[in-house]
């Protein structure tokens, strides 16, 4: 700093000092002591402090503030001296031209593809291929060096290529159908198999090009291939007739965004062709059958239904949850199919008394279908026989009451010799197995037509404990070992205690019959989901497979060279009767020398 502007600081600074002083003079005369008060002392008390606080800001100026001020005037100098960089020659106008250029491909860039994005919106909006392959080639023909353009497809039942959409070809008006191509020919034939887009410069000389196509004037042509996931369905061609050598690799790239186009509209119209076809055949199935169907969601909703099942359920409505219907049987079967998470078939009753027979099957992502056939009329057959089976059964039980009180009372009226007591032996054994016989028909019968269970919640183990009860002595005439395993905390069930003794004694009374001496019959019980499965096993001579879906059904006997087993036939059929009145199933495990596990189902039930 020079030094007349240090001198210049010093001055400043003795002034604010004494201007400072003036202030502490006036402050202390206002407050100070008596002898403050006096001017003389008061002035020269001022001038000192004044010179004073001028002097420690010079200083303070000088050596301190200098420090940091410094190197900022010294950038603020090199700044103001720096000499300012030229500005860039105005542009030639070659360059404003090629930026015009840029400027107009970006424009006509941003056009075509909003130009695709309509298509794209067409393509989804509507399912009608020849309105949106008739805008394709508009659009193509528009946007590129062309001036007329069609689409060929291949026609999967003449296996030709024909023209499907044309823009601009008047010289195809009623002739149109004149131009196709076998597969592998022509022009669309060979884009199609090389799967490749193709420039013809010259069409007037190409044999490839329809004569047609020539004589319309045509001179350079722009194919590109029409394809759905790899195979070839057509092709899309631009034409100039204006000049020779018309396209170029770009027109390439846009002729191949435009046949993409074509080929998404072509594919989505065909799928929604394949859908709509598919559900007319669906429902034409629906309609037309005799089954009562009716498909339920998730939660038991009705989502659509047949004329059968509105005449054999009522009325139905979209959305209405399947217990509305008032049939206890059909939720049941609803119900039991969800625990299983597998098909169950039930007999149901409708609230006009019609007999059902229903099936309840999953349907994945979807929920339930219910199948149902009316079987009243064979349900009311059915009914009729079982009562004349019973009206037989009962009419012979007293004849056979009396041979056997007959055979019982020859022993009595006198002395026997040994032929005649073989005779009157082999009577008793026919009359008794006879009296069994009609016993077991008339369960049967009056299982499958008598009143309804007595329902209520039943101890399994004190059902299963009675029943051993009932058959140790008879296990242990053949030296049997009878075994359980039952765990403590088995649930209870819902049923009828007295058949499902009756379903045990069955069980285990063919165990024991089947079971040579010195075998095991083991009874075992397991909760599965909402239902109790009960197992009888036994190491007995086994069944046939052959004869294994023959077991339950009525007065069938296994075969059997070995020795003949007394029986009627009908206990198994008693079994499966009252199983299935519970709602459960019944089913056997075993080969041949190996044993037999029979085991059925019932629905768990809750203490009250």
């Amino acid at each position: 700093m020079p030094k007349t502007k240090q001198w210049i600081a010093f001055y400043v600074a003795i002034v604010v000092g004494l201007v400072w002083g003036a202030i502490g003079y006036l402050v202390f005369f206002s407050t100070a002591h008596e002898i403050v008060h006096k001017p003389l002392i008061g002035v020269l008390i001022a001038v000192a402090f004044g010179l004073a606080i001028g002097f420690a800001f010079y200083l303070f100026f000088k050596f301190t503030l200098r420090t940091f001020t410094w190197p900022l005037l010294r950038r603020a100098q090199a700044l103001t001296t720096r000499p300012i960089a030229e500005l860039p020659k105005a542009w030639s106008s070659s360059e404003l031209d090629k930026l015009e250029e840029i400027i107009d491909e970006a424009l006509a860039t941003l056009e075509r593809l909003d130009l695709f994005s309509e298509i794209a919106g067409e393509i989804v909006a509507t399912l009608e291929p020849q309105k949106t392959l008739g805008r394709i080639v508009a659009t193509a023909v528009e946007t590129l060096p062309a001036t007329s353009g069609l689409v060929f497809l291949l026609d999967e039942d003449t296996r030709r290529y024909t023209v499907r959409a044309r823009y601009l070809l008047p010289l195809l008006d009623g002739q149109a159908d004149q131009v196709s191509f076998a597969v592998g020919e022509g022009l669309p034939g060979w884009v199609a198999t090389h799967g490749q887009p193709l420039i013809i410069a010259d069409a007037q000389t190409d044999e490839r090009v329809p004569p047609l196509i020539q004589q319309a004037g045509i001179k350079s042509i722009l194919s590109a291939p029409l394809s759905i996931g790899g195979r070839p369905i057509g092709a899309l061609n631009i034409f100039n007739d204006e000049e020779a050598n018309a396209f170029d690799e770009h027109d390439v790239y846009l002729t191949k965004i435009y046949a993409d186009l074509a080929a998404v509209a072509i594919d989505n119209a065909r799928l929604y062709q394949s859908v709509e076809d598919e559900r007319h055949r669906f429902a034409a199935i629906l309609s037309d059958t005799t089954d009562a169907i009716v498909v339920l969601d998730q939660a038991g909703e009705v989502l659509l239904f047949n004329a059968a099942a509105e005449d054999c359920l009522g009325d139905l409505a979209t959305g209405q949850p399947i217990g509305d219907l008032g049939m206890d049987d059909l939720v049941a079967a609803l119900d039991a199919a969800r625990s299983t998470k597998g098909s169950v078939v039930h007999e149901v009753t409708t609230p006009g008394e019609r007999t059902l027979y229903a099936s309840v099957s999953p349907v994945h992502d979807v929920g339930w279908v219910i199948v149902m056939q009316d079987i009243t009329s064979l349900k009311e057959l059915d009914k009729l026989r079982t009562q004349w089976v019973a009206a037989v059964s009962h009419d012979l039980k007293n004849p056979i009451a009396s041979v056997q009180l007959s055979a019982g009372l020859m022993e009595k009226a006198g002395p026997l010799n040994e032929m005649q007591k073989g005779i009157l032996e082999k009577m008793q054994r026919g009359s008794e197995r006879l009296r069994s016989l009609v016993t077991d028909v008339l369960d049967l019968a009056r299982l499958e037509a008598g009143p309804a269970l007595r329902l209520g919640i039943v101890n399994p183990i004190e059902v299963i404990a009675e029943t051993i009860s009932d058959v140790e002595a008879l296990a242990a005439d053949k030296g049997l070992a009878l075994m359980t395993d039952l765990p403590p905390d088995l649930p209870p069930v819902r049923g009828d205690a007295a058949l499902l003794g009756q379903v045990m004694a069955n069980l285990l009374s063919n165990a024991i019959k089947y079971t040579p001496s010195g075998g095991q019959v083991t009874v075992r019980a397991k909760p599965q989901d909402s239902m109790l499965q009960i197992e009888v096993t036994d190491t007995g001579r086994g069944i046939p497979a052959e004869a294994l879906p023959h077991i339950f059904d009525r007065f069938y006997r296994v075969p059997d060279s070995e020795e003949e087993t007394e029986g009627t036939g009908l206990g198994l059929s008693i079994v499966k009767s009252i199983v299935e009145k519970h709602g459960g199933r019944v089913w056997v495990e075993s080969e041949k020398d190996q044993g037999s596990t029979f085991a059925f189902t019932v629905p768990v039930g809750q203490e009250k």
